[in-house]
């Protein structure tokens, strides 16, 4: 999906976009959809995940 603008996420991130300096990987957002289709979370009701590396923190 960002394949065609890969480059120029590649240098946002670098410069700090988002807390976790990086792009995720499949296993990461793996585990996280895998958590939720075992059930890991029996407490947890309609919650959303923010798998994105911390880019959902609000900064001022």
């Amino acid at each position: 999906m960002t394949e065609v603008a890969q480059a120029d996420y590649d240098e946002t991130i670098r410069r700090g976009f988002s807390p976790i300096a990086r792009w995720g990987t499949v296993d990461e957002i793996g585990k996280a959809v895998a958590s939720l289709a075992l059930g890991c979370l029996p407490f947890s009701t309609g919650d959303a995940l923010h798998i994105d590396g911390g880019l959902h923190i609000h900064r001022v």
